[in-house]
C-alpha cells in the first residue's frame, strides 16, 4: 500500500513537471541538477555510513577489550577473595591458639609463683642452715 502510494506522489510529481519547464532543455538541465545533488546527498550519505561503520568497529574493540578487562578482574576479585578467606581462618585459628596460650598462663602462673617462692624459701632455709653450722663451728672453735 505505501509502495503504492509513495508511485503514486512520484507520478503527480512528473506529471506536475511538464508544465514546469518552457522546454526539453530547461527540464534536462534542473533534472541534471536533481541528479547531482541526489548523487552529493548519496556520497555525503555513503561517507556518514563509513564513519559509523568505523566507530562501530572501534567501539566494538573496545567492548571486546572492556569485556576482556572485566573477566580478569572478575577472576582477581575471586582469588582476592579466595586469599582474603583463608587470611581470615589463619587469624581466627592464631587468635585460638593465643588465647589458649593465655589460659595457659592464667593457669600456671599461681603454681609458678608458689615454685618460685618455695625456691626462694629453700634458698633462704639453706642460707640459714649454712649461717647456723657457721656460727656453730665458731662457738666451738671458740669454747675450745
Amino acid at each position: 500500500m505505501q509502495l503504492c502510494e509513495q508511485r503514486l506522489q512520484q507520478l503527480y510529481a512528473k506529471q506536475g513537471r511538464t508544465s514546469q519547464f518552457r522546454s526539453k532543455k530547461d527540464r534536462d538541465a534542473f533534472l541534471k541538477k536533481e541528479i547531482q545533488s541526489n548523487e552529493k546527498a548519496l556520497a555525503n550519505d555513503r561517507q556518514q555510513i563509513r564513519v559509523c561503520e568505523d566507530k562501530l568497529k572501534e567501539f566494538s574493540a573496545e567492548t571486546e577489550t572492556t569485556d576482556t578487562r572485566a573477566a580478569d578482574l572478575s577472576k582477581q576479585f575471586e582469588d582476592f577473595k579466595g586469599v582474603i578467606e583463608a587470611s581470615s581462618k589463619k587469624l581466627e585459628e592464631l587468635k585460638s591458639e593465643r588465647d589458649k596460650g593465655a589460659d595457659i598462663r592464667k593457669c600456671v602462673f599461681p603454681l609458678f609463683l608458689f615454685l618460685f617462692c618455695l625456691l626462694i624459701a629453700t634458698v633462704e632455709i639453706r642460707e640459714c642452715h649454712s649461717f647456723s653450722s657457721r656460727v656453730r663451728v665458731r662457738q666451738r672453735a671458740v669454747a675450745s
